[in-house]
Parts: structure tokens; sequence; C-alpha cells
């Protein structure tokens, strides 16, 4: 019974938001149902930073550096070392209002001590998409099915 609530609540919750789920990546995963994009994802900001000077924001999805797809927050870290000093134009998105936008932000070539060049936490997030129509149809239920595999995962991975 409480498999089929979460079955209908995730349905709900992916048609409004355009059949796009957002997962924390814990540990190297591929999801068996559904589009898996690895992207960084801002979770905070150093006071006084360049990120927070133009604006950056957490919960903003970094899509693209000067036109380059992130794979996850190592090439996004590496992008921004070998830009330090340097105009880059990041596209992000972010998750809470779903607004795309681009940002012109200038990394820092020497930052202060414990801080990136640009003053960011980072974290790797998976967006899932079921955008094949058997997806929409049943993504409740293989998006419960996606989070039951992973979390059963997750659980022998750290044991």
């Amino acid at each position: 019974m409480n498999f089929l609530v979460a079955v209908l609540i995730f349905y709900f919750l992916l048609a409004t938001s355009g059949f796009f789920a957002h997962v924390p990546l814990l540990f190297g995963y591929k999801f068996p149902f559904g589009e898996q994009r690895n992207l960084p994802m801002i979770i905070g900001i150093a006071k006084d930073s360049p990120a927070q000077e133009v604006g950056l924001r957490s919960n903003d999805l970094i899509i693209k550096g000067n036109g380059i797809e992130f794979e996850d927050s190592q090439s996004f870290i590496n992008f921004i070392d070998n830009n330090r000093g340097k105009e880059v134009i990041l596209l992000v998105k972010n998750i809470s209002d779903n607004q795309l936008r681009e940002v012109k932000v200038v990394p820092r070539l020497n930052p202060p001590p414990n801080e990136g060049a640009l003053g960011v936490a980072i974290a790797d997030i998976i967006q899932i998409s079921y955008q094949k129509p058997w997806e929409k149809l049943t993504a409740g239920f293989i998006h419960s099915l996606n989070l039951s595999h992973y979390s059963l995962i997750g659980l022998a991975h750290y044991i």
C-alpha cells in the first residue's frame, strides 16, 4: 500500500516538473530507467566571492561553461582552474524556480585559504528524465523502482 502511495505522489510531482527529477549522487551509479545526466550543483557560496557578486545562488545547476557541458563537479572545477583571471560565461538553472540564465564571472587568481576560485561549494547531482511516452505513463512506478534500487545499492555500498 505504501509503495502505491509513493507511485502516485511521484507521478504527480514528476508531471508538474516536466518529468524531470534531481537526486544527489552519493556514489557512482547508473539508474536502470530514464535518461541520466550528471551535473554539478552549487550548494554554498562564500561571502564576498565572485560567485556572490554575480548573483550565483544555492541550488543552481551548472549546465555549461563557455558552451562546454560538464559531466561532474570535477570537470567543472578543472574548467574554473584553467580559466582563473579570465571571464567565463556559465549557463545555470536553479532547481527551485527552474530559471535558466547566463552569468559572466571572473574566477580569482589567488582565492583565500579554503575557498576555490569562484567561492562556491559544489555537489554532484543526477538529473533523471522520463521523456519517452511509456516512461511518462509509468513515471511514478519506474521512479519508485529507481529510488528503491538506488537506496538498496547505496546501503550495500556503505556496508
